[in-house]
Order: C-alpha cells, then sequence, then structure tokens
C-alpha cells in the first residue's frame, strides 16, 4: 500500500485512525465558563511505513522537510485525503541495521481542517501539484529546444565560441554568488572546460546549464529556494548588442542572450514550483506578497521571451501555480477580537486546547506579527486558525 503526505510518496505496513473522546475546555476568556463535557475529537491517524530503494536518501530528506513543517496533505492508500498536522506522538525515521537504504517510518497525524470531519476523496490541490510537474517538465523541454536552436558556434570563428562559453561561466558566476549570498552554499567550480566539453556532455550545452540550476540537487531538498530563484530570474547579460553589423559579434550577443533567457525562464519555473509545493506562509500577507513577486518577475521575464510556446508555458505555468499556493497553504482562518489584553498563550488555550500549546502560541504570535507574546493588544483583530 502506498500513501503520500506533503506530497512524498511511501509504503504502509499498517495505519490505524479515528476519532477519540475529549473534555471540553472551560474557556478563561469568556464571561461565562462553558461546562465541561464530552465532545468528539477530530480524526487522528497513526500509520507506521517504509521507504527503501536507490533514491531512499533524497526521498527522506524531503519526507523529513515535510514532517517538520507540522502540517501538510495526508493521501491514504484508498485516495481519500485530509489535511493533518503531526500529532503529539510525533514521528519517526528509523534505519534498519540489517537492510541498507531500507527506514522504518512512525508517523502520527490529526485532522486539522473540523468544518468537515468526514475524510475526502483526493482533493484538487494534490491534482494541481501533480499538474505542476507535470507543466513543469513540459516547459523546460520547450525551454531547452529553444536555447537548442539559437545557441551555435559552429561555422563561425573561433573567437564566438570563446567569448559565448564567457557568457556562460559568466552567468554561472552569478548564481553561485547569489546562493552564497543567501546562505544556500557556494557552487565550486561551476562550469568548467570549454563549449566542446560541454556540448559532448549528456544532453548537451543547454542541459548542462539547466542542471546547474537545480539548487536542490546541489544543496538539498528541503532548503528554501525561493528567493533565489526569484534573484536568478533577474540576471542579465553583459554582451551588448553589436554597434557594427558583423554576424560573429551578431552571433556572440544571439548566443549570449539565449543563455540568459534560459536562466530566467528557468528561475520562473522553479520558483513557481518552490512557492506552490514547499515553501510555507504564515498568514495571508505572506501568501499575497509571494504571488505578487512571482507576477512581477514572470511579466519581466516573459517580456524578454520571444517563443510563443515557451511564453504561454510559462505563463500558464505561474497561474496554476498561483492558484496552488492560494489553495493549499492558506488555511481556513477566522478573527476574533478580545476588550482585553492576554499573553498569546492563553489566547492559543483558549483557542486550540492544552494540546501542543507552544506550536500554537507560536503560529498564533508569527501569524499576526505580534511583538510581544505576553501583551497581546487589546480590541483589535487577531487571525486565528479555524480548527
Amino acid at each position: 500500500m502506498l500513501a503520500k503526505f506533503g506530497g512524498v510518496e511511501f509504503h504502509v505496513k499498517k495505519i490505524d485512525y479515528g476519532r477519540s473522546v475529549k473534555i471540553a475546555e472551560a474557556s478563561f476568556l469568556a464571561d461565562d465558563n462553558k461546562s465541561q463535557v464530552n465532545e468528539p475529537d477530530n480524526i487522528d491517524f497513526k500509520i507506521q511505513g517504509f521507504i527503501y530503494g536507490r533514491e531512499v536518501e533524497n526521498v527522506k530528506r524531503r519526507l523529513e522537510a515535510a514532517l517538520s513543517r507540522k502540517q501538510g496533505l495526508l493521501v491514504m492508500p484508498d485516495g481519500r485525503s485530509a489535511q493533518v498536522k503531526t500529532d503529539e506522538g510525533g514521528w519517526r525515521i528509523s534505519g534498519d541495521d540489517e537492510n541498507e537504504g531500507y527506514y522504518l517510518l512512525d508517523l502520527n497525524f490529526k485532522k486539522i481542517d473540523a468544518d468537515n470531519l468526514s475524510l475526502q476523496i483526493i482533493e484538487l490541490k494534490e491534482i494541481d501539484e501533480e499538474k505542476v510537474a507535470a507543466g513543469q517538465a513540459e516547459t523546460e523541454k520547450n525551454i531547452l529546444a529553444e536555447f537548442d536552436e539559437k545557441f551555435t558556434f559552429e561555422g563561425f570563428p573561433n573567437f564566438v565560441k570563446t567569448q559565448s562559453f564567457d557568457s556562460i561561466t559568466s552567468i554561472a558566476g552569478k548564481i553561485s554568488k547569489l546562493t552564497a549570498d543567501n546562505l544556500i552554499g557556494q557552487i565550486v567550480d561551476p562550469i568548467t572546460g570549454n563549449l566542446d566539453i560541454l556540448a559532448a556532455a549528456a544532453g548537451g550545452i543547454s542541459n548542462a546549464i539547466m542542471s546547474y540550476l537545480k539548487l536542490g540537487d546541489t544543496f538539498g531538498a528541503e532548503k528554501d529556494y525561493f528567493d533565489t530563484y526569484i534573484g536568478i530570474a533577474g540576471l542579465q547579460s553583459e554582451v551588448d548588442y553589436p554597434e557594427i553589423n558583423d554576424e560573429s559579434l551578431l552571433q556572440v550577443y544571439t548566443n549570449a542572450k539565449a543563455v540568459q533567457q534560459l536562466v530566467n525562464q528557468e528561475a520562473v519555473v522553479q520558483a513557481v514550483f518552490e512557492a506552490s509545493t514547499k515553501k510555507q506562509y504564515d498568514n495571508r500577507k505572506q501568501i499575497e506578497q509571494t504571488v505578487e513577486t512571482i507576477q512581477k518577475t514572470a511579466e519581466t521575464v516573459l517580456f524578454d521571451t520571444d517563443n510563443i510556446v515557451v511564453q504561454t508555458q510559462i505563463s500558464d505555468l505561474v497561474n496554476l501555480g498561483i492558484k496552488l499556493i492560494r489553495k493549499k497553504h492558506a488555511v481556513k482562518i477566522r478573527n476574533v477580537r478580545f476588550n482585553r489584553s492576554f499573553p498569546a498563550v492563553v489566547i492559543a488555550h483558549e483557542l486550540y486546547g492544552a494540546e501542543n500549546i507552544e506550536d500554537a502560541e507560536a503560529r498564533l504570535v508569527k501569524r499576526n506579527e505580534i511583538r510581544h507574546a505576553l501583551f497581546c493588544p487589546a480590541g483589535e483583530e487577531l487571525e486565528v486558525e479555524d480548527v
């Protein structure tokens, strides 16, 4: 049996789920305390599973990253799904001494969208995530094809080859500086050799440049690369359009422009993937800021894209990614207001109960950008998760 959490697939040995009964919390903030009565708790899940195979270390890192975010979409073996958070039992990933490349999973979740206590057939957001992945692959194929159509040095003087290679190493150096400035890490000797060596590699020059932009493969899938990709999307070539009508100089410019466009276009594609499938948001404001950043960045890159097929595909991918960002990461919320100032922990206890109170307090403070957790402002609306 197979299940998914946060888009990461794993094998299931045993799954147990259901609802318990809990005692309702007394209200600390209302004028009249609620009676303490029994009420049904939300659905919890206890899953024993495993991962294995040639790519197991990469799968393990992705699963750890998803679990560390503490909430996400759980898709069960029968296709039903629910938005869940990690339960008080937590999660464990254990290696097996007798089976190298095999990890045991012990996962505990609780359903968080309490407005509907039934499990849903696989949600549109999961389907949209698959559409993003499919759209990304198809777009990248055409980005590579466009580059291969423009970039050439055959039949030109040797300086065209030399200066075209310099264009690649120049923009690669800028990418490496961006990753270092964003504290991701620095790529050592990103592009070496010459154009003949790159052309002889699997997939040719275009694939060599494209693979260099897969930051997750270099630094690990668990890091956040969104801001770095936005920066990469704005990188420019240092080669100007030739002042004299010379075919060789024009090809140097064309090659440099092709490198820039490939890098910019792929950066937008990767930024959409990061924002829609990995990036976490504390409130609606962050979601809209991310959407605005993607739209502005994509608009600039698309304006500079002269291939109508690539232009259309990137535009469609951006629109789908934005739809997924708004749907997948925005938990259901409501607004509350208290006439007195209370510590955040007291409000969190009133809203969510004693379970995982520290996490609930931290989310409340972060979501509302509260400056001091001991003094939540009185009379102001607070944005809280509706669970």
